[in-house]
Order: structure tokens, then sequence, then C-alpha cells
């Protein structure tokens, strides 16, 4: 998915770390290159839907800021994005 720019489906699918628990070190390296395989897919492909459901994994900076400026003011869910910007910022 990640492969055929479908950041969407991709981000349906990425449901955080991969084996989060695992300290090992292939484990540790699969973790990252993933994690940062869809942020990035994410922040270049990504609408305000994916960009919204990555944003659920934690608290990236870019992320939200990019949802910040996707999200117009009327929408409801601008000013959750703004706290946890905020909050990241922090």
């Amino acid at each position: 998915t990640l492969r055929s720019g479908d950041a969407r489906r991709a981000t349906r699918h990425y449901s955080g770390e991969l084996l989060p628990r695992s300290d090992a070190p292939v484990v540790r390296e699969e973790r990252a290159d993933l994690a940062a395989a869809v942020r990035r897919g994410v922040l270049e492909r990504g609408d305000v839907d994916s960009l919204l459901s990555f944003a659920d994994s934690g608290e990236d900076a870019e992320v939200l800021e990019r949802l910040h400026l996707l999200l117009p003011a009327t929408d409801p869910r601008h000013a959750l994005v703004s706290s946890r910007l905020r909050r990241a910022l922090e």
C-alpha cells in the first residue's frame, strides 16, 4: 500500500509500533523503518483522514501542523488538533 502511494489504506492498516515489546535489534530496525515509511507517505501523499489516522499513533508535530493548515477553522477537529499541536511543541 505504501509503494502504491495509497496513504489512506496504509494508515488504516498501521496500528502503531511493530512488536512494541520486542527489543531484538532486527525488530527495532524494522519498527523504525516502518514508522518512518508510513509517516513519510502520509506527509507526502496523505489527505486529512490519513493524517488524522496517523496522528492517533502519537504526538508528531509535523503531522499535526499539516492538519492544522488543512482543516478549516470551522471544523470541530481543528480545535483538537490545535491543542495537540501546542502540547507537541512544548
